[in-house]
């Protein structure tokens, strides 16, 4: 019972742990000229499509795209790359109803030849990004970024031609510690397995006396047992037959069927 009740709440930690995750990555900066030392970061969430997971794997240079809401065709990136590094299309979201889906704008910029999709908010928060029916279509990885972070690109990672490839950026993956959840969510685990705990005990103190309720001696049967005072030098016993303790002159005895 008490094994069942560990993995009880154990199952219990893991779920809240699963829900308390999401698909958030760290953006981190790196500037070549100061080997690689990191220069920025902030978070990213990849959109609900596409290969997400392949931002792991990559690490390039971020470049203003044209137009910048990605919604007709982009133009190319700079030049060919002929090495590891990829180019990252850094895409506005339409803050109103004259722009477009989010897979036309990744697919747009995988056109073009990019090989991932920034898409900043046009607020500091950020938002899932779904497909419409463009969706399967697209072999890039994509994610959102806030209006600040957005900015800060723009103003002083992006390329140039006087900083080329300097400001790289690599994706890691990154878990929100929300300290309020996991106290809130370790309360709630102490406090289960406490009533847990109670409601075994008491079950079992509960079956204990029911136990004893049937083997012990009622008390109309009790009343029927002979009662005598002991008087020392003249019983046979001077001692219990239970529990071997001595009987003190006037004790008053009850006589088992057995005399003892």
């Amino acid at each position: 019972m008490v094994i069942m009740n560990a993995n009880i709440v154990y199952m219990m930690f893991s779920s809240i742990v699963a829900l308390t995750s999401g698909e958030t990555l760290r953006l981190t900066i790196a500037d070549r000229e100061r080997n690689g030392t990191l220069v920025g970061l902030c978070n990213a969430e990849t959109a609900r499509f596409g290969p997400t997971e392949d931002f792991y794997s990559i690490t390039g240079v971020v470049v203003n795209a044209a137009p910048i809401n990605g919604c007709e065709p982009l133009q190319p990136p700079p030049y060919p790359r002929n090495d590891s590094l990829v180019w990252i299309a850094l895409l506005a979201r339409d803050s109103g109803a004259s722009g477009c889906y989010f897979d036309r704008k990744i697919l747009n910029a995988q056109k073009a030849g990019f090989g991932a999709a920034l898409i900043y908010n046009y607020e500091n928060t950020i938002n899932a990004m779904q497909a419409s029916s463009l969706g399967s279509k697209v072999l890039i990885p994509a994610a959102m970024v806030t209006r600040s972070c957005g900015t800060l690109l723009q103003e002083k990672f992006v390329y140039s031609p006087e900083r080329d490839s300097r400001f790289n950026v690599a994706f890691r993956e990154y878990f929100s510690f929300d300290f309020n959840v996991y106290v809130i969510s370790f309360v709630a685990i102490i406090c289960t397995s406490f009533i847990l705990f109670a409601l075994l005990w008491a079950f079992r103190w509960i079956r204990d006396w029911r136990i004893r309720q049937r083997t012990r001696l009622s008390r109309s049967s009790l009343k029927k047992l002979k009662v005598k005072k002991f008087e020392k030098g003249t019983d046979p016993y001077e001692c219990c037959a239970i529990c071997l303790e001595d009987f003190e002159p006037g004790d008053k005895l009850r006589i088992l069927p057995c005399n003892h």
